[in-house]
């Protein structure tokens, strides 16, 4: 479940022959029903990730209601924050060649940086199917294993066909730093 902002909960109906092999999946706040509708979640950088690359973050879709099927005019935003978190090992900003723990004092407050936000157009074209958007270029350079990861998508404009759009998964990637493995 993600934390919302007018997100209804969806009930969509999964598998076929009613149960045990069909049901009804349900999604708590994460249909976005209207214009200015959004989600949230918290992530964190995970230990050995190689923050010289960028982050991509892929979206688990589905185009939900309206008059008809997508036409392709609605738009979307997605906004991502690293946030710095206090008593992490970091460099030691004197210096020293052992890390240290971050201080309170060395930690930027919640409001003290601006997201990265990119505006686009979800991919899927019809309703009532799954579809994935990965969005790439998401600078953690200064950031640690550990640091936070906010993340809020949007429901920017819902096009001609005011279709709804649900929010299945949100998945953060990045390289590993041991064998650039991707983590």
């Amino acid at each position: 479940a993600f934390a919302s902002s007018g997100a209804a909960t969806a009930s969509v109906p999964v598998g076929n022959g009613g149960i045990p092999t069909g049901w009804n999946a349900e999604l708590e706040q994460s249909e976005l029903n209207g214009n200015g509708d959004y989600v949230t979640a918290t992530f964190y950088l995970p230990r050995g990730i190689c923050t010289a690359y960028p982050l991509k973050i892929r979206l688990t879709l589905m185009w939900e209601g309206g008059s008809g099927d997508p036409t392709g005019d609605a738009s979307t935003i997605l906004s991502v924050l690293p946030q710095e978190v206090a008593g992490l090992l970091v460099a030691d900003p004197a210096g020293a060649v052992i890390p240290s723990a971050r201080t309170e004092a060395n930690t930027d407050t919640l409001i003290a940086n601006a997201a990265t936000a990119q505006t686009f157009v979800p991919s899927g074209t019809q309703r009532t199917k799954r579809f994935s958007d990965e969005r790439v270029g998401f600078d953690v350079s200064s950031y640690y294993e550990g640091d936070a990861l906010d993340v809020r998508f949007e429901l920017d404009n819902d096009g001609t066909s005011n279709n709804d759009l649900i929010v299945w998964a949100i998945e953060v990637s990045g390289v590993k730093w041991t064998a650039g493995e991707r983590i």
